[in-house]
């Protein structure tokens, strides 16, 4: 992704997010990237990370960090 299509929302940013997204999202998630077009990459407790794409609301598996 390109470093003009990554944004670095605040604390209240990520707390709506995550209340918006929350029907779509596991239980502990941690966001650590985010598009300019509402994309999120986020990871879970299990090391899993994932994509929100806000385009079709959907989250796809991406890989293991």
């Amino acid at each position: 992704m390109p470093a003009e299509m990554i944004i670095f929302p605040d604390a209240k940013a990520i707390a709506t997010l995550s209340k918006v997204w929350r029907w779509l999202f596991p239980k502990n998630f941690q966001p650590f990237l985010f598009g300019a077009l509402g994309d999120m990459f986020f990871e879970v407790l299990s090391g899993e990370v994932f994509c929100l794409n806000a385009g079709v609301d959907a989250i796809e598996r991406g890989a293991n960090r």
